[in-house]
């Protein structure tokens, strides 16, 4: 049993699993800061890390370092094109 849950990201986290929930969740809000995911989804700190990390490296969200914490945030595919054609 988790102690420390919202119970609507929980459900979420029973039906899709955790990747697709945070994918869905990161797309939804644009970004998060690490710290805050653990007191929603009842899941460690690493282990949200891990599976926010796999998505940076597929280009899928971006990460940066903001008051020692780490802030992810959701790459739209129209900004990633266009940031794309402008380098280019």
């Amino acid at each position: 049993m988790k102690l420390n849950y919202i119970p609507g990201w929980q459900e979420e986290i029973d039906k899709d699993g955790l990747k697709e929930t945070l994918l869905k969740r990161l797309r939804f809000h644009g970004g998060f800061h690490l710290s805050w995911l653990p007191g929603m989804t009842g899941v460690s700190q690493n282990t949200l890390k891990k599976h926010l990390d796999r998505l940076v490296e597929a280009g899928i969200a971006t990460k940066k370092v903001s008051d020692e914490d780490f802030h992810y945030r959701f790459v739209f595919q129209e900004v990633a094109a266009e940031e794309a054609e402008a380098t280019a």
